[in-house]
């Protein structure tokens, strides 16, 4: 009974890896944006134009409140530790390192979402009936461990990437004033 089933999952798994490789053969070859662009608007109007919108919406808000809000607590208690009056007077150091987390906080936080909502947007219309759909059909395919496919080389850029980028940030805002 364990062969079979075990004979039964390998046979679902090459059959959605060549279901996965035809789609992608059949998929059209773009020159650029521009054909893209007009590809969308040819096949699904301009509402096309807005695919996976909303889904964007629902990783950003939630991540960006996460992002900042754990931006602001660090930048707060790096400021009380190191005995000074206002997080104004923060070295580069510490405003990095609280940037760096921010943005790790942000991916810990939305990252399914992100999986998800890119599924949707690169499938073809019609694929997925609803987002549960496509949450089941990820973790039909891969378990759960489907809803962070690619987590490892997002947090690797994520530190990075946000303590520079915050670093900027603020930068930018003493220099003008």
């Amino acid at each position: 009974l364990q062969k079979a089933a075990l004979h039964t999952s390998a046979a679902a798994a090459a059959s959605t890896t060549t279901t996965t490789t035809a789609a992608a053969a059949a998929l059209p070859h773009f020159r650029g944006p521009r054909d893209v662009m007009s590809h969308i608007l040819k096949t699904d109007g301009a509402w096309g134009l807005t695919r996976g919108l909303g889904l964007t919406l629902a990783r950003e808000v939630p991540g960006n409140f996460v992002m900042l809000g754990t931006y602001a607590a660090l930048k707060q208690r790096a400021a009380a530790a190191a005995g000074l009056a206002s997080v104004d007077d923060l070295g580069p150091g510490a405003l990095m390192m609280a940037g760096g987390a921010a943005g790790t906080a942000f991916w810990l936080a939305v990252f399914p979402a992100d999986v998800l909502k890119s599924r949707w947007q690169v499938a073809a219309p019609g694929t997925y009936s609803s987002l549960a759909a496509c949450a089941a059909a990820t973790v039909r395919e891969g378990g759960v461990r489907g809803l962070y496919r690619g987590f490892g080389p997002c947090l690797a850029r994520a530190f990075p990437a946000n303590s520079v980028c915050f670093l900027a940030f603020e930068a930018a805002t003493r220099a003008m004033g």
